[in-house]
């Protein structure tokens, strides 16, 4: 075996401990994951085992249903020794209380643009004045059951107040989206995952975005050369 062969097989092998790793600390099983890629589990224990390698389509699709950052597959930490418990217990301070006074400043905005006054969303709602003030200067996080007060008198979504910017927001966006993808049927999941068919999709994207007059002037000018 030559030089280039075992750095190869060693990589093979960092791959499926980093998969095996994802896979177990997100709680999935084999059987899960085989079914959610369209292949048999025979196939997809290989990946893990370091015996073969998943296209990075394949990959992707992976990172998105074990909730990593598909960079974590390049390196050779596991996901348990990248999240320490201080680390995540930092973080999740920090990033509530920064949404905290996010959503506190969303709502008094949304408030005076109804025109409302404090007194008047607590008359509304059955909130006081000083715990809607709280809640607006950020001083105080919203209760959820609250926070549905508040937006069904002013109106409003509560979608409007999720986060869709940050890290938590993207994350959330791309689970929304896995979840659409793995609801599609098993033939066009596994139309999609391969390779040579991303012309195909590159080209069906260009499409949807073009006019009814600009794909008919097209459909007919394929007709005129095909007759």
């Amino acid at each position: 075996m030559s030089h280039t062969q075992e750095l190869v097989q060693i990589r093979h092998k960092i791959m499926g401990a980093l998969l095996a790793d994802a896979r177990q600390s997100s709680g999935r099983s084999v059987q899960e994951c085989a079914e959610i890629m369209g292949i048999s589990e025979a196939d997809y224990a290989a990946y893990e085992s370091g015996v073969s390698s998943p296209t990075l389509p394949q990959l992707e699709v992976l990172a998105f249903f074990f909730k990593v950052p598909i960079e974590h597959f390049w390196g050779s930490e596991t996901v348990a020794a990248a999240r320490s418990e201080d680390e995540v217990k930092a973080s999740v301070a920090q990033f509530t209380a920064l949404r905290d006074k996010i959503i506190g400043a969303t709502l008094r905005s949304l408030r005076e643009d109804a025109g409302l006054a404090l007194e008047d969303l607590s008359s509304e709602t059955g909130i006081g004045v000083e715990q809607l003030q709280a809640y607006e200067i950020g001083q105080q996080p919203t209760p959820v059951h609250d926070l549905q007060a508040i937006t069904d008198t002013l109106r409003v979504s509560m979608d409007e107040l999720v986060d869709d910017r940050g890290r938590v927001g993207s994350w959330l966006r791309n689970q929304s989206e896995f979840e659409r993808f793995s609801e599609l049927p098993e033939d066009v999941r596994e139309f999609i995952l391969r390779p040579i068919n991303r012309s195909y999709l590159d080209l069906a994207i260009r499409l949807s975005g073009l006019s009814v007059e600009r794909l008919r002037g097209i459909a007919e000018g394929i007709l005129d050369i095909t007759y």
